[in-house]
């Protein structure tokens, strides 16, 4: 199942009120629809224990949240439920999660356990962090793991996000995290629908065109594109609702067309892209 996980150790630094935490955990899960619009996510996955997590000076999760008011208690607690990270690790992984740690001295933290950062390790996926301090807002997140048979250290990194920009930042590497399931078009290829600017190198475009459209993850050519004798790249933009920008950049005048892919998310249209530029790029 494809999952993102929740980084509890973000909870530090405390911030000072109820009313902070709920703002800035409330972004959290705007944040995660943003992701999960984009790249299909299925869920956040938060640690087993997370009622009892201390997260401001005097009150644990519980004691936070029941605090609240019914709306955004209602919000939280629906983001809240199973898988739990110990429900995505098999029993290899689950003998050595208590192995992870994580500190930092700037977000008053040092030499604790890390579920989430542990269960994205291990399953190749990434986190999601509260901002409650700057240093959460960086791409890529410190923890260690002790080697059972020496003892020492090993320093690993953790795909982390924490604020909108960085989901442009990653969009590359969030789309090979999401296991991405894609579509084909039920259309045939002499009724895929071509437009094409009556314009120099048509009759070049109408050719590879043709052949797009045999391709059965592309629903039609919208149009083609201004000449880009600069382009170096096969796949000029990919776009979440589908379409793609293809150049023909071995041409010298660079001639382009953008295609409607039957891609339904940034995830699932990359990958058509990258299938297409395996089959046609020159």
């Amino acid at each position: 199942m494809n999952n993102l996980f929740f980084n509890e150790v973000s909870f530090k630094p405390f911030v000072t009120t109820d009313v902070e935490l709920k703002n800035i955990f409330l972004d959290l899960i705007k944040l995660f629809a943003l992701i999960k619009e984009d790249y299909d996510f299925k869920q956040l996955v938060f640690p087993i224990n997370i009622a009892e997590q201390k997260v401001l000076n005097n009150k644990t999760f519980m004691e936070w949240v029941n605090g609240l008011d019914h709306k955004a208690k209602s919000t939280i607690m629906s983001t809240i439920r199973k898988p739990f990270s110990h429900d995505t690790l098999d029993a290899s992984q689950l003998s050595c999660i208590e192995n992870f740690g994580f500190k930092n001295q700037n977000i008053e933290s040092c030499d604790i356990s890390c579920i989430g950062f542990a269960a994205a390790y291990m399953q190749a996926s990434a986190t999601l962090s509260l901002k409650t301090h700057d240093f959460w807002d960086s791409e890529e997140i410190d923890i260690f793991l002790i080697d059972p048979a020496s003892l020492s250290e090993i320093t690993l990194k953790v795909l982390n996000i924490s604020n909108a920009q960085l989901i442009n930042t990653l969009a590359n590497k969030l789309g090979a995290i999401a296991k991405v399931d894609l579509i084909i078009s039920d259309i045939l290829p002499e009724l895929k629908k071509k437009y094409i600017r009556n314009d120099h190198g048509k009759d070049i475009l109408e050719e590879f065109s043709n052949k797009l459209l045999r391709s059965e993850y592309v629903i039609k050519v919208i149009n083609s594109l201004p000449f880009n004798p600069k382009a170096i790249r096969f796949i000029n933009k990919v776009e979440k609702n589908g379409n793609i920008e293809l150049v023909l950049h071995w041409e010298d005048s660079g001639y382009g067309v953008v295609i409607k892919s039957t891609g339904r998310n940034y995830s699932e249209t990359s990958k058509i892209a990258e299938i297409l530029k395996e089959k046609f790029d020159r």
